[in-house]
């Protein structure tokens, strides 16, 4: 088993550096597989202010038989992981919610899931900008895996969907304004990365709290509680700044 922080930094340095998509997706398919996940999505789970929808996976590597069966049969209305984010939007794991405690419906939902080879999976939602709801789904063909693995998988949901959102969101969708000012937009790239206050002081060369205030006002005006959803949110609509090489120290 690898050190949970070094898969972390891993797949963050290795996802930042993907040229593609392929890259992007073989980075976090060794990550996770790791801790017994083979398949993995990011997917559209629930409508606006958690209105229900057909969730749509946006990008991953999933069971390809699953997810046509799963619309096909439209499982999404049993489905006891939706009724769950519906209740509480937090990360969990399949099995946090045995068999025995699942009405038939949704039974049928995680045994036809099984069939296919997902027998267990994680879930990390990550809220949208109109509090929408996308999820990061990781399946595992074992019926456990490591709990303290729990906090590493979230994380690496986390980046997975911010790394995915913002190397490769469809040029379908027009870019909506930024409320973020350069500088902003720029301590938060670094900030999604995993850099500290201080670090990105020295990058940018300029003083730790004037990063630390350029953060919380990109907070304050994306409405997020954490620097993770404002650097999601951010990323959802293309407004976050490219930085230059890590080496580089610009004047403030």
């Amino acid at each position: 088993m690898a050190v949970p922080l070094e898969s972390v930094w891993s797949f963050m340095q290795a996802g930042f550096a993907a040229a593609n998509m392929r890259e992007v997706q073989l980075a976090f398919g060794q990550s996770v597989s790791q801790f017994g996940f083979d398949k993995f999505s990011f997917v559209h789970a629930l409508g606006p202010n958690r209105s229900y929808i057909t969730p749509e996976m946006k990008f991953g590597h999933q069971h390809d038989r699953w997810y046509r069966r799963y619309a096909e049969r439209r499982y999404y209305h049993d489905d006891p992981s939706l009724k769950r984010l519906l209740s509480s939007p937090t990360p969990f794991a399949w099995s946090d919610m045995p068999l025995s405690t699942l009405t038939k419906p949704e039974q049928r939902v995680r045994l036809a899931a099984a069939e296919t080879g997902a027998v267990n999976g994680f879930v990390v939602p990550v809220e949208g900008p109109e509090r929408e709801l996308y999820v990061v789904r990781m399946t595992s063909p074992e019926k456990t895996f490591d709990p303290q693995a729990r906090q590493t998988l979230y994380t690496l949901g986390l980046l997975y969907s911010s790394i995915g959102l913002n190397k490769f969101r469809t040029d379908k969708q027009p870019l909506r304004l930024s409320p973020l000012t350069f500088r902003e937009a720029e301590c938060l790239r670094w900030a999604s990365e995993g850099k500290s206050d201080w670090d990105i002081s020295e990058i940018l060369g300029i003083s730790q709290h004037t990063v630390h205030e350029h953060l919380e006002r990109s907070k304050a005006k994306l409405k997020a509680r954490t620097r993770t959803q404002a650097a999601v949110h951010a990323a959802v609509n293309g407004w976050l700044s490219n930085p230059p090489d890590k080496g580089t120290r610009i004047k403030h």
